[in-house]
């Protein structure tokens, strides 16, 4: 997998807004290629990348590259499979019809969620960072901007998660039946993947991402 690096190049027209920080005149400047997923990902962890010595801008555009995309990428498929499933095991293994119900309220809320992150949140990321490079201030209120949203995104990973460990109640941890065929043991292989994928994604954003981007909030206010 290819890097990805962006600076900011600013055209310094600030105008404070009534809402949130200022509204500045961005225009993004490519310096390196863009991360391009490799036909061989993975999403299960890899060794230890240092995430938290990353900045934040590369962390977004990491997550946007590698975890969102990988999600829009599988669950329509996954999604195909579930359905084939039932289809096909539905009545000797009920409890297909409780996962395949959970999987498509797991791709409800992660097609919304991967929406909030991209237009509301990581956006107003990327203004603090802007903000940052050009030494501030923030617009003069005392309220926080980011931890409305924050909390948003992190009942969105709550809830998410509560879905996938019910699906691996009710799969006795994706433990494959001994009358499966190999579409069935792909459909818990791609789940499994899923959620491990989504693991990784979590621990990103509420334990790095989340806290690092208010602890930045936080000197302005």
């Amino acid at each position: 997998m290819e890097g990805l690096g962006y600076s900011y190049k600013l055209d310094v027209q600030i105008e404070v807004q009534s809402d949130c920080y200022f509204s500045l005149k961005l225009s993004l400047m490519e310096t390196s290629s863009p991360i391009q997923m490799t036909a061989n990902y993975h999403p299960y962890p890899e060794i230890d990348l240092h995430y938290q010595d990353w900045p934040l801008d590369l962390l977004m555009d990491y997550i946007v590259n590698k975890h969102h995309a990988y999600v829009r990428k599988t669950l329509p498929h996954l999604l195909d499979l579930s359905a084939k499933q039932v289809s096909a095991f539905g009545l000797s293994h009920r409890e297909l019809h409780q996962v395949n119900q959970l999987l498509n309220k797991i791709s409800i809320e992660l097609t919304m969620h991967l929406e909030r992150e991209e237009v509301v949140l990581f956006p107003l990321i990327h203004q603090l960072l802007a903000i940052e490079a050009i030494g501030g201030p923030l617009v003069s209120h005392p309220r926080s901007c980011l931890r409305n949203p924050v909390a948003t995104m992190e009942g969105d990973h709550g809830l998410i998660v509560h879905f996938f460990e019910e699906i691996a109640r009710l799969t006795n941890h994706y433990e494959i039946p001994a009358d499966a065929d190999d579409s069935y043991a792909v459909f818990y292989t791609y789940l499994q993947e899923l959620e491990s994928d989504l693991e990784q994604h979590v621990h990103l954003e509420n334990d790095i991402l989340f806290p690092k981007a208010i602890s930045l909030e936080e000197k302005y206010l």
